[in-house]
C-alpha cells in the first residue's frame, strides 16, 4: 500500500496516545480488513480510530508500538510499503524498497474493545468543530486533575448549541442557539475536541451519544468516550449579564497589539478609562515602565483595572471581530467582551495597596 496512507491514518490515530506506565498505553491496533486499513489508539479519557481505502493487501490486526512503528515508516525510502504479520511469531514484517523489518507485536487479546452505543437510546446532533474552537483556551489543562474545567459543556437545541468553557479565571462561550430551547446537555472530553478540532478541520462532525458513549464520526475518523456524568458548573450568574454601567468600544487588533506591548515588562496589565480612550499601563518593580493610550468609545464613570495579559490575549485572538465592546462594572468583578455568538468573561486582578 502507499506510504502516504499508511502514514496518514497511523498519524491520526496515534494523537490519542499519551504518556503511561503500561506498554499498551504506547501502542496502535492496526486492522487490514476488506479493502481498509484502520488504525485505533486510546488514552484514560478518549480514542481514535483511523481509516483509508486499500488495495491488494492480506487481512491482518496487529499492536505495535505507535512510536516505533511511525519511525519505521517514516524512515522506508520507497512510496509502496508492504506488510506480513506472523500470528505465531507475534511480530510484523514491513518492507519498502530494499528494506525489509519485523517488529515485535503484543498480544491482541490485551486490547480493550470501545463500548456499544446502544442505537435504540441515542441522540445525534451535527457539529462543525470551527464553531466551537473559539472557547478552548478557557479550559484547564488536563493534568490537574479538574475532569470538568477541562472539559466542553455542550447545550444542543433544535437550530445551534452553546460551547462554554471555564478555568476558574475566565469563561469563554461560544453561541448559535438564537432564542431555540436546549433539547440535550453534554460534557466533552476537552483533549478530544482539540484533537477534533486539529484532525477534522472544516469537516462537519456527526456526533451520537447515549446514557455511556459519545462517538464523534467524520468520514475517515471516528472518536470515542465516555459520558461524564458529573453535573455542571451553574454559570447563569456571569452569563446572564448583558448591560454594564461602563463600556469600552475600540479595535480588536489594536487593543490586542497594546497588550502584547504592555505585558512585556509582566503579565499583569492596568487599565484606565478616559474621556476620549482607555490607558493600558504596566510598571516593574526594577523601574520599567509602559503606557499606551487607545482612542475608544467610552461611556460611564471612571474605572481603573487590573488583569491578566495573558487571559485577555487568549480571548481577543478568539474572536472575529475587528471591532469589539469590553463591559465593565467595577474594578473588583468580572469584566466581559461581548458579540454576536461570543461572550468571554475575566476575572480582575487585585491590586496591592
Amino acid at each position: 500500500m502507499k506510504k502516504e496512507v499508511v502514514e496518514k491514518v497511523t498519524r491520526k490515530a496515534a494523537r490519542a496516545i499519551r504518556r503511561g506506565v503500561s506498554p499498551l498505553s504506547q501502542c496502535m491496533r492496526i486492522e487490514v480488513k476488506d479493502g481498509r486499513m484502520t488504525a485505533s489508539a486510546s488514552n484514560y479519557g478518549f480514542s481514535i480510530d483511523a481509516w483509508e481505502s486499500v488495495d491488494g493487501e492480506e487481512p491482518f490486526v496487529c499492536i505495535v508500538n505507535a512510536k516505533t512503528f511511525l519511525d519505521l515508516v517514516n524512515r522506508m525510502n520507497s512510496e509502496d510499503i508492504t506488510f506480513s504479520f506472523s500470528q505465531k511469531l507475534k511480530n510484523l514484517e514491513v518492507s519498502g524498497g530494499h528494506a525489509k523489518v519485523n517488529i515485535p507485536c503484543l498480544d491482541t487479546g490485551l486490547w480493550a474493545e470501545h463500548k456499544t452505543l446502544n442505537t435504540s437510546a441515542s441522540y445525534n446532533f451535527i457539529l462543525n468543530p470551527d464553531e466551537i474552537a473559539g472557547c478552548i483556551h478557557s479550559l484547564k489543562a488536563p493534568d490537574t486533575g479538574n475532569e470538568l474545567m477541562s472539559s466542553i459543556y455542550l447545550e444542543i437545541g433544535e437550530k445551534g448549541h452553546r460551547a462554554t468553557a471555564l478555568d476558574g479565571y475566565r469563561i469563554s462561550v461560544r453561541e448559535s442557539l438564537n432564542g431555540c430551547s436546549v433539547d440535550h446537555r453534554l460534557v466533552l472530553n476537552g483533549e478530544m475536541v482539540q484533537e477534533i478540532i486539529r484532525l477534522a478541520g472544516n469537516e462537519e462532525i456527526t456526533i451520537e451519544t447515549d446514557e455511556d458513549v459519545i462517538l464523534a464520526r467524520t468520514e475517515n475518523m471516528c472518536f470515542f468516550s465516555s459520558v461524564n456524568k458529573q453535573k455542571y458548573f451553574n454559570t447563569d450568574m456571569f452569563l446572564s449579564e448583558n448591560t454594564f454601567p461602563i463600556t469600552v468600544e475600540c479595535a480588536r487588533q489594536e487593543l490586542l497589539d497594546a497588550i502584547n506591548v504592555a505585558s512585556l515588562i509582566q503579565e499583569y496589565v492596568d487599565l484606565k478609562t478616559e474621556e476620549d480612550g482607555i490607558v493600558l499601563s504596566n510598571q516593574s518593580t526594577s523601574g520599567f515602565r509602559s503606557t499606551m493610550k487607545i482612542a475608544s468609545v467610552v461611556t460611564g464613570k471612571g474605572l481603573d483595572i487590573r488583569f491578566n495579559s495573558r487571559f485577555m490575549l487568549e480571548s481577543l485572538k478568539s474572536i472575529p471581530d475587528d471591532m469589539i465592546t469590553v463591559g465593565f462594572f467595577s474594578a473588583v468583578r468580572p469584566f466581559y467582551i461581548i458579540g454576536d455568538g461570543y461572550k468571554e468573561v475575566v476575572l480582575p486582578v487585585a491590586k496591592r495597596s
